[in-house]
């Protein structure tokens, strides 16, 4: 059995949508020793495609924590985001941007840390691509991403994550 995309037009598209995937997999492993992002443990090619194998993280998405106990102190959501923070900063410096960071891909682990899930809509920063996949949440993407020649970057990221802590 082998992956074939349809229509056959599309071939082109996600050779080299596979192809991203994999050199951003390759980047998350290098990662995988930062607390508040979710590890990837494996990478492999089967059937004309590419798969990650990732942790689980045990715990609830902070919406639903928030949703089902009341908001945090700004003392304790500071504290749970300290480290997601500084996890992110490393993720930027290898040039890897999240782009989708909202209440609902942050875990709170049942080890009461914070964990950064979901990196389908990662991009690496490239300052000379003047060409986005517009990909956002309401209320959580800064308006650079609402259009396709927005500049993305780290600020993407920070924009998103102070929409969360507010």
């Amino acid at each position: 059995f082998s992956l074939c995309p349809f229509p056959e037009n599309n071939t082109k598209i996600f050779l080299k949508e596979r192809d991203r995937f994999i050199n951003e997999a390759k980047i998350l492993k290098e990662l995988q020793t930062l607390e508040s992002i979710v590890s990837v443990y494996d990478l492999f090619e089967e059937n004309g495609t590419a798969y990650i194998v990732m942790e689980y993280i045990d715990g609830l998405p902070l919406y639903q924590y928030v949703t089902e106990n009341g908001t945090f102190t700004f003392p304790e959501i500071l504290s749970l985001m300290i480290p997601v923070i500084q996890d992110l900063a490393e993720i930027h410096n290898k040039g890897l941007i999240h782009r989708d960071i909202s209440p609902d891909n942050l875990i709170l682990g049942t080890d009461n840390q914070l964990h950064l899930i979901d990196f389908g809509a990662a991009s690496q920063d490239n300052p000379q691509k003047n060409q986005n996949t517009v990909i956002l949440k309401t209320g959580y993407a800064p308006p650079e991403q609402y259009i396709a020649t927005g500049n993305i970057g780290a600020w993407t990221d920070v924009y998103s994550l102070c929409a969360t802590i507010y």
